[in-house]
């Protein structure tokens, strides 16, 4: 969870650009509320429940391991995917790809 912060900070700082950062958590909907209430985020955050990881699959994460983040392009192409914890240089290096 230690990208949350990070995603939720990028999303605050480019939607003015057009960039849109949405979380999808697989998990049942109570764990999910109790987080948010004690972490309130900027970005949406949708309840995939298990079937999350199965949607995972279906867009490269074959290991289902978490966390899983893709970046689409506006027309909502995959340009990248990322298993593991973000940093600030892969955002940067998206940014600069896509932009």
């Amino acid at each position: 969870m230690t990208e949350l912060p990070l995603l939720d900070a990028f999303h605050t700082q480019n939607a003015a650009a057009g960039w849109s950062v949405v979380g999808l958590a697989v998990d049942s909907p109570t764990p999910v509320r109790e987080f948010l209430r004690k972490r309130p985020l900027a970005l949406p955050v949708g309840l995939a429940g298990l079937d999350g990881i199965e949607f995972g699959r279906s867009l490269g994460n074959q290991q289902g391991g978490l966390p899983f983040t893709i970046v689409l392009d506006r027309a909502g192409a995959v340009r990248s995917r990322h298993l593991g914890a973000l940093k600030e240089p892969d955002l940067a290096a998206w940014k600069a790809q896509i932009a």
